[in-house]
């Protein structure tokens, strides 16, 4: 439980700081919330178009490898970003990179849980991992400026390339018990197949549909605030970028937490 739960706040803590920290040096460098919002879709659209085919692939790989692997890249790729942190088509094309990465990390994590739970604690694992993920989601948002205030571009940088690292270490702990479909059985017929099995299940079971359109709306609500955020805090609030996430998702943390 130490393994997984670290692992989890590790990687997502760290991926959203990184998201954070990127939203604030495009807004330093261009002033404009467009380009922030173009930053999120940057990072959005590949990652839901690839997050379809990525789920199939998933299913037939070895996942803990794949935790493995794609959290060490990650970690690789955000020290890449101090070569041209300053560089907007530079930042762009990483952010497209780690969040494709991330959108294969997710599903794989997720359907990771039954390998290592009994199936009647199914429900509180996973009622724990939509938790931690939130939370540290929103920890993520809320400690990244202060982390940059703190630690300055280049450092921030240097602390997240350590937390990948940390998370990807405590993957290593992780045994090896899942049991794997076989790669042959990789194609193109076999990704159209289980996309229409996945598209069928939805239709069938509203409950699964409600509990997509919420998670969707959620994720566009906190995408609205982090786009939003650095021009509010820059034109409205007038204080520091580094000062925003405190400010304005300091208390949607306290309410998460409560």
């Amino acid at each position: 439980k130490f393994i997984r739960t670290g692992k989890k706040f590790g990687h997502q803590i760290a991926y959203n700081i990184l998201v954070f920290v990127l939203a604030v040096l495009v807004y330093q460098t261009s002033k404009s919330n467009f380009m922030v919002s173009l930053l999120y879709l940057a990072i959005g659209i590949p990652a839901v178009v690839w997050g379809i085919f990525a789920g199939v692939m998933i299913d037939r790989v070895n996942k803990r490898n794949l935790l493995i692997v794609s959290t060490f890249l990650r970690a690789f790729l955000v020290a890449v970003f101090l070569i041209g942190r300053h560089n907007l088509l530079f930042n762009f094309s990483l952010a497209i990179l780690i969040a494709v990465i991330s959108q294969i990390f997710v599903p794989a994590e997720a359907t990771l849980i039954p390998s290592y739970v009994p199936k009647q604690l199914l429900l509180s694992a996973n009622s724990l991992f939509v938790m931690t993920f939130y939370a540290a989601m929103v920890g993520g948002f809320v400690l990244g400026g202060p982390f940059l205030a703190i630690l300055g571009q280049q450092g921030i940088f240097l602390f997240l390339m350590v937390l990948f690292c940390l998370a990807g270490g405590l993957l290593l702990f992780l045994p090896k018990t899942e049991k794997l479909l076989e790669v042959s059985k990789l194609s193109w017929s076999a990704v159209k197949s289980d996309l229409k099995t996945a598209v069928d299940f939805i239709r069938r079971t509203p409950i699964v549909l409600r509990a997509l359109c919420l998670l969707t709306l959620a994720q566009a609500i906190i995408a609205t605030f982090a786009i939003l955020g650095p021009g509010f805090a820059d034109e409205i609030l007038s204080v520091k970028l580094t000062e925003a996430s405190l400010l304005l998702l300091g208390p949607t943390a306290v309410g998460l937490i409560s």
